[in-house]
């Protein structure tokens, strides 16, 4: 049986060298692409024909889960595992709607990453080792809040960055604005839609003003 081709987007330079010298180590994988944001994932993915996509939650220009999006429009059996820092309900949950085969975080140990690629290489899922009864669970006690009822799990910081979104501000002006990178701000604002399903300016200044209202 051949190897199983791997195709890894990670924007750090030095954790995705790390993370291909690892696969590589395996005789069992061969990496075939390497991308370091979405938007580079999504070219390189129709031409490497990759067996499975590794793709880092937090990337520039294109996230994973907007990257991912497009390429299982492109392919609707692609099979995907996201990896992140974050292993809150909420990412989880946004991953299992998209259509994802497989979730981990970064903290794993070498052999969940080998179980996690294989299970999905054989057609399962891998949703950071959890059961079939506990994803269920999962997605009955957060995957069908309305954005309104999510609002109040956000940080202090993600409800201030979400008011500067709505008053007309990008990340780089937001960034200036609270002294922190714009790559904190990306992260923020995908905390932000991944909470409450909101990404568009005109959303979320209705979802302000329905709050608004609610408390007069």
């Amino acid at each position: 049986m051949g190897k199983i081709r791997l195709l890894v987007a990670e924007d750090e330079t030095i954790i995705r060298m790390a993370l291909v010298k690892l696969l590589e180590s395996y005789t069992e994988y061969s990496v075939v692409g390497e991308a370091e944001n979405g938007y580079e994932l999504i070219q390189k993915y129709p031409k490497v024909k990759p067996d499975i996509v590794l793709c880092d939650l937090s990337m520039p220009i294109l996230n994973g889960l907007d990257s991912s999006a497009k390429i299982l429009k492109q392919n609707k059996y692609a099979k995907i595992i996201l990896f992140t820092m974050h292993n809150e309900e909420e990412y989880l949950c946004s991953a299992i709607k998209l259509g994802v085969f497989g979730y981990v975080t970064r903290f794993l140990l070498d052999s969940d990453l080998r179980n996690a690629i294989q299970s999905v290489h054989d057609g399962g899922t891998y949703f950071l080792g959890k059961t079939d009864e506990e994803i269920e669970e999962i997605k009955s006690r957060c995957c069908n809040k309305g954005a309104s009822g999510k609002f109040d799990e956000l940080t202090t910081r993600e409800k201030e960055i979400l008011c500067l979104v709505a008053g007309g501000l990008t990340s780089d002006e937001i960034s200036k604005k609270l002294y922190i990178s714009k790559r904190t701000v990306d992260c923020h604002r995908l905390s932000i839609k991944e909470k409450t399903g909101l990404s568009k300016r005109s959303e979320i200044v209705n979802l302000l003003k329905k709050l608004s209202n609610s408390q007069r």
